[in-house]
């Protein structure tokens, strides 16, 4: 996000789901870049990815994922290019604190995105919430 730049948030450009199993991965539902109104060029904003604490995620060797993905019919989602990743380390004694993350949205990014998060094999963060808002 730039110095000085005002980002607003908008109630339909947001979405939340909760970590998955361990071992499994599962994708937010999709925001539609489309609805924005004026700038055709998604590419000018900014992405912010909110994970909540992970009091179970005490794995410091294998850490949760978030990955920013698009699609263009809002079903079938890959990785942005450039991929758009964060890993979430775990900590021994407490579980990982919550985190946030803000990304600029790539050139050429296609109509829907969402986040693909990945839970490691060995803990339960299913009570973990991922919320992806669209900073205008």
């Amino acid at each position: 996000m730039l110095p000085n730049q005002r980002s607003l948030e908008d109630v339909n450009l947001t979405t939340s789901h909760y970590f998955p199993s361990a071992g499994t991965s599962h994708n937010t539902a999709g925001i539609d870049l489309g609805a924005l109104l004026g700038d055709p060029d998604p590419s000018k904003f900014d992405v912010e990815i909110l994970v909540a604490a992970a009091p179970a995620h005490l794995n410091t060797g294998t850490p949760m994922v978030v990955t920013i993905q698009d699609s263009a019919d809002n079903s079938t989602f890959i990785d942005t290019v450039p991929v758009i990743t964060a890993n979430i380390v775990g900590v021994g004694t407490s579980g990982s604190a919550a985190k946030t993350f803000i990304f600029r949205l790539p050139p050429g990014v296609r109509r829907y995105i969402s986040v693909y998060m990945t839970s490691p094999s060995v803990e339960d963060n299913t009570g973990v919430l991922c919320t992806l808002k669209l900073l205008l």
